[in-house]
């Protein structure tokens, strides 16, 4: 309903920029106060109005990809508004240090990049090369990559998936098991899983297993050719697009499609 139309979709696009505004301000409130969750003596992770530094960096990556794809696709005062709104979004998501976040950043904007402008693809690695180099609290945050948050992730996934393995195990009963293991043990059932192991409750921090394990194997095989079809639509849609208000529109959905892709593996 609210893309029947190009004015519609337009009003859509204005909306979404206009979502960052109460966002931004608390996000540039605790910069300057240095509120936010610490996670040492120089990185200060801000979270905006959201309950995570995570979920806000994952919001900042759809924002600078609707806004990207729509700063290359006009020209003059819509082309300004845009790219502010990006760089905008880029000040903030550095400042949630969420590793995740910028990676999907990055591919998003490879892929915006290597369709509307080609000197993009090599521009951003480049800037992200100079950040990391002159600001010591982002090169602290990625030293080491696969440790911290990171090793408590492979520790939990472990865990999660030796765990849905014993609970669907019947014993000699091969058929119940494969039974088990195909259709999952139910909504939730990650979050029981790991608190059963860690006497805490932690989400499985990776939709691919959650899945598996609240689904089982036909479970996942339906969320991974769910994933192919919205990336296929969104190709497609793109190709096919001969509006002008559309085209950037459908970018920013295939872009973002291959984004979310790789935050569901981490979080």
């Amino acid at each position: 309903h609210v893309f029947a139309s190009p004015e519609r979709a337009r009003k859509v696009i204005t909306v979404l920029g206009a979502s960052l505004v109460l966002p931004a301000i608390f996000g540039a409130y605790q910069i300057l106060t240095g509120q936010g969750r610490a996670l040492g003596e120089d990185i200060v992770r801000i979270r905006g109005t959201f309950v995570h530094p995570n979920a806000f960096g994952l919001y900042l990556v759809l924002i600078t990809s609707v806004f990207a794809a729509q700063g290359f696709a006009y020209s003059g005062k819509r082309r300004f508004v845009a790219f502010t709104i990006v760089l905008a979004a880029a000040v903030l998501m550095l400042r949630t240090f969420a590793r995740v976040a910028w990676a999907g950043a990055l591919v998003v904007l490879f892929i915006i990049g290597a369709v509307r402008n080609r000197a993009v693809m090599f521009l951003v690695p480049l800037v992200a090369a100079l950040i990391v180099g002159t600001v010591p609290p982002i090169r602290a945050r990625l030293v080491d990559p696969l440790g911290g948050s990171f090793a408590h992730r492979v520790g939990l996934w472990s865990q999660l998936y030796q765990q849905w393995l014993d609970t669907t195990n019947v014993g000699e009963a091969t058929i119940a098991t494969a039974l088990n293991r195909l259709s999952g043990l139910g909504p939730g059932s990650a979050r029981l899983l790991i608190y059963d192991v860690r006497r805490r409750e932690f989400a499985a921090h990776n939709d691919y297993l959650r899945v598996l394990t609240e689904y089982g194997l036909f479970g996942l095989a339906l969320y991974l050719v769910m994933l192919v079809i919205l990336l296929v639509s969104a190709y497609r849609a793109w190709r096919k697009s001969t509006d002008q208000v559309m085209v950037p529109i459908a970018l920013s959905f295939f872009a973002l499609i291959i984004s979310y892709a790789v935050f569901t593996l981490t979080d």
